[in-house]
């Protein structure tokens, strides 16, 4: 996975029995009806899927505790408590993207103060998804890439894209909520896209 520590965004891999569990309960969602989520997504098939929230609560607290600049940015959100209010995290909803060739993720942030997405099922291959894509001949070829929209080591505002292929099945990249991120189609698979995502929010 490409790494965006130096941005605060955080990469890795599921352990690999909660990998299975997540897939677990994903194959118990698709072909039956849901809780469809309201996202920004240009994609038909988004659902709820909270009863797998026990499963990733404290994993995902963890991945909290293990980088400096999440416990920094966390501490100063508690600041802003008065009086004996103790705030309490917790992982607020998770949802399912079941994403099919053409559709998209527009430049979006989420909810809450952190966010993740989870990688479940890649069906293309990245250099048919670059060489096959409108953006051939572009001198930006964003064919089904992850994109972020950070601010870098010199304080301007930059992309930072993420080339998404079968090996990322599995990771997980862990993220300030109001991270501005975007989601280009993909063009050469019948097949669907799976990612998992979430929100970090006060109790």
């Amino acid at each position: 996975m490409k790494d965006l520590n130096f941005v605060g965004i955080n990469s890795e891999y599921l352990p690999i029995d909660l990998f299975n569990k997540l897939k677990e309960q994903i194959n118990l969602l698709q072909g039956k009806t849901g809780k469809q989520h309201s996202l920004a997504g240009n994609i038909r098939e988004e659902w709820d899927i909270k009863e797998a929230i026990p499963l990733f609560e404290s994993y995902i607290f963890n991945l909290i505790n293990k980088h400096p600049n999440h416990i920094n940015f966390l501490l100063s959100e508690k600041k802003k408590f008065i009086g004996d209010t103790i705030p309490q995290l917790k992982l607020e909803n998770l949802w399912v993207n079941f994403q099919k060739k053409y559709e998209f993720n527009p430049v979006h942030s989420h909810d809450g103060l952190f966010s993740f997405v989870i990688f479940v099922k890649i069906p293309y291959d990245l250099k048919e998804e670059l060489k096959n894509g409108p953006g051939v001949l572009s001198n930006t070829n964003v064919a089904s890439c992850l994109q972020f929209y950070v601010t870098n080591v010199l304080g301007k505002h930059s992309t930072e894209t993420v080339f998404v292929d079968k090996s990322y099945e599995g990771g997980v990249y862990f993220f300030n909520a109001e991270t501005k991120h975007c989601v280009y189609p993909f063009y050469t698979s019948e097949d669907y896209r799976i990612t998992v995502s979430g929100n970090v929010g006060w109790v």
